[in-house]
């Protein structure tokens, strides 16, 4: 997420590389992780697109504790 972009300012559903940019990570990786059925996707028509709780979801439940 960039510096000046806000929580309420990301679209509800989200292009891979919209959503890559939300976590901080590529495109490709949630490319990957939407074809390894690791995270909900939405197809409509041809196009993928990620809802922003899916990927809330996510990180949370891929979040560690420091030791």
């Amino acid at each position: 997420m960039s510096e000046n972009q806000q929580v309420g300012d990301w679209p509800n559903f989200m292009t891979c590389d919209q959503a890559g940019n939300y976590t901080n990570t590529s495109e490709r990786f949630m490319r990957r992780l939407a074809s390894e059925r690791r995270i909900k996707v939405c197809k409509m028509g041809k196009h993928v697109r990620i809802e922003r709780t899916t990927l809330d979801l996510w990180i949370a439940a891929n979040t560690r504790q420091a030791v």
